[in-house]
């Protein structure tokens, strides 16, 4: 009989790799230039009013790095299988879950992370 336990090793360890990988291209993404931060922790910042808009005044919503957090941290905890259609369904909705809460994403989010999973036009 065949000894398969290198190979799902190596597979687990290509994935890892990968989805650090992934995770580390959407942190890098960039902060909101409507913000100024006054500090990284804890994290603080300061938005002009007009900034702020009428949709959504959670500091969430403006922060982010702090939506790119909430997306690695739930990639980080997705099956390879499952990747693509979670990308897919974070871009069409606008939406993620995290730590049982739904946040709203920032268009602006939503738009730099369907460049990275599309690619630009």
């Amino acid at each position: 009989m065949t000894n398969i336990k290198n190979e799902i090793q190596e597979a687990e360890r290509i994935y890892s790799y990968m989805k650090e990988s992934i995770m580390n291209k959407i942190l890098s993404l960039p902060q909101n230039k409507k913000i100024k931060v006054l500090s990284q922790s804890p994290r603080c910042f300061v938005i002009q009013r007009k900034d702020l808009g009428s949709s959504n005044l959670s500091v969430e919503y403006h922060d982010f790095v702090c939506q790119y957090e909430m997306i690695a941290f739930a990639i980080n905890n997705k099956k390879p299988e499952s990747l693509s259609s979670f990308v897919e369904s974070i871009i069409e909705s606008g939406r993620i879950e995290y730590k049982m809460a739904t946040y709203n994403l920032h268009p602006q989010v939503i738009e730099y992370i369907k460049e990275l999973y599309y690619g630009k036009d």
